[in-house]
């Protein structure tokens, strides 16, 4: 392959061994067992199944700084979670999404943009929800609440923008901040409470007040700084 193809455009692990993130680094030496295929890659894919695992991203960021992390897979499940009310599940690929970015990653997308009314087909009936359901019997398409999940960060944090520290007073707000090329902030904030949460937002000395609502993702942008 090294003859043929230099550099592979992306090292999809995920796709080779076990699919998701814990063991990174193990799995990733296993498969780069020389300084020639090492060259080769440019990025590792991992899937969220398995729990957070954010520090094993961290560590591989650290060791490998120029790899990719490219979130390849996170359907939600409905062996995992109810398909008659999807909010405990749009709510969990937030946090995922924003816990990734936070931790390295560069890249995502979805591995069901649609899917029937029942959430298939599948060959195997593990059904799943997806940003879009299309009804056969009734020909309609039908926008789900991943869209919107998908559309607070595909949207706001544009392509070039660079993630910037950032901090909160409590663990039931989850948030991740980009500066965009344009030099202004976009800031996705979770929260995943049943009550409203006041911010308190502080940057460059000027300060400005909002109220999250409950069980919302609010993303705030940022300018004339």
């Amino acid at each position: 392959m090294g003859n043929v193809q230099k550099r592979i455009p992306f090292f999809f692990i995920g796709q080779i061994t076990q699919k998701q993130r814990e063991n990174f680094i193990k799995k990733y030496k296993v498969k780069i067992i020389d300084s020639e295929t090492e060259e080769m890659v440019t990025g590792m894919a991992f899937h969220w199944y398995s729990g957070d695992h954010f520090e094993e991203m961290d560590l591989v960021r650290k060791t490998y700084p120029n790899l990719k992390l490219i979130l390849s897979e996170s359907c939600l499940e409905y062996c995992k979670f109810r398909s008659d009310d999807v909010t405990e599940g749009v709510f969990s690929l937030v946090h995922e999404l924003i816990g990734d970015l936070n931790h390295g990653m560069t890249m995502f997308h979805d591995w069901n943009l649609c899917l029937d009314e029942t959430g298939g087909p599948n060959y195997v009936g593990n059904f799943c929800h997806a940003p879009y359901l299309f009804h056969r019997e009734k020909k309609r398409l039908l926008p789900q609440p991943t869209l919107d999940c998908f559309y607070h960060v595909s949207h706001f944090i544009r392509p070039g923008s660079v993630r910037i520290a950032h901090s909160v007073y409590t663990d039931k707000i989850e948030t991740t901040a980009y500066k965009r090329e344009d030099g202004s902030i976009a800031m996705v904030c979770l929260n995943r409470t049943e009550k409203q949460l006041p911010v308190h937002l502080r940057i460059n000395k000027k300060t400005a007040e909002f109220t999250l609502l409950p069980q919302s993702v609010t993303t705030c942008e940022i300018s004339d700084l």
